[in-house]
């Protein structure tokens, strides 16, 4: 039930609607109380009583996910911080230390759609433009330090680039390939997320090439995952001021994509 609170006050406060003369309520504040009792509600009965309360555990996840995706209002100190990409990586890994609850598969459609996008060195496209910045870095670059960690990103991202180019998706693909979007971030490792976390600057690169990408599919997908509109816009537009002009050549694409999709919200 917070869970759905949540998620009603988040979108109560996009499209306010007093149904009485009084003073409206502070849905901001309610979305953080229920936000709260959710959050804690959830850890423990994913944690103790997966097994038993698995419907509630399951439409609980989706919800608190959709909510994750949806947040924007983020703290000005750390402009690119990503909550669903944090929330997201927490499901698999409360999952691995579940097997006997996932055995039975209920739970694998959080983390494991049917369609999976493998790791693809990137020769053509956005993955290539950002291998040869990257390539082109100075030896004595800082930045080399994490180059295995981008590599591996930007490889995993590939196949996802390449479909900012299809326009042939079916409906039914384009449902499968926004799962493995979702996926893509709950798989993410450790030493990538924290880099995001420290506003490293090619980390941030990456995500936002993945929410540009993400952008496109949601485009042609109108009408449906609404509560991640707003999202992948928002996000390349922040990281992209965040980095300023001396990052334009490495978000050039990111921020050329979300003009060409415009804004997703008003559809």
């Amino acid at each position: 039930m917070h869970a759905i609170l949540t998620l009603s006050a988040r979108h109560l406060q996009k499209v306010p609607c007093s149904l009485t003369s009084g003073p409206e309520p502070d849905y901001k504040l309610l979305e953080q109380y229920h936000h709260h009792e959710a959050l804690t509600a959830f850890h423990a009965d994913f944690h103790n009583n997966a097994q038993s309360n698995q419907d509630a555990v399951l439409a609980t996840s989706f919800l608190l996910s959709f909510h994750a995706c949806s947040v924007l209002d983020f703290k000005l100190v750390i402009p690119a911080e990503d909550r669903s990409l944090t929330f997201l990586r927490y499901i698999p890994s409360v999952l691995s230390d579940l097997a006997d609850t996932t055995q039975n598969g209920r739970f694998q459609v959080l983390v494991e759609p049917r369609l999976f996008l493998p790791h693809v060195t990137p020769s053509m496209g956005p993955g290539a433009q950002f291998m040869s910045l990257l390539n082109h870095l100075p030896q004595d670059s800082p930045a080399l330090v994490h180059r295995d960690i981008y590599v591996e990103r930007i490889e995993s991202l590939t196949l996802y680039l390449s479909t900012s180019t299809s326009k042939d998706l079916q409906p039914s693909v384009l449902e499968e390939l926004l799962s493995c979007f979702l996926r893509w971030q709950s798989l993410c490792p450790a030493e990538f997320v924290d880099l995001v976390g420290e506003l490293d600057g090619i980390a941030l690169v990456i995500l936002a090439h993945y929410y540009a990408a993400a952008a496109y599919l949601l485009s042609r997908n109108r009408g449906k995952w609404w509560w991640w509109h707003e999202k992948p816009g928002y996000m390349v537009g922040t990281i992209g001021d965040y980095l300023g002009r001396e990052w334009e050549h490495w978000m050039q694409w990111p921020r050329g994509m979300i003009q060409r999709v415009g804004n997703l919200s008003s559809r």
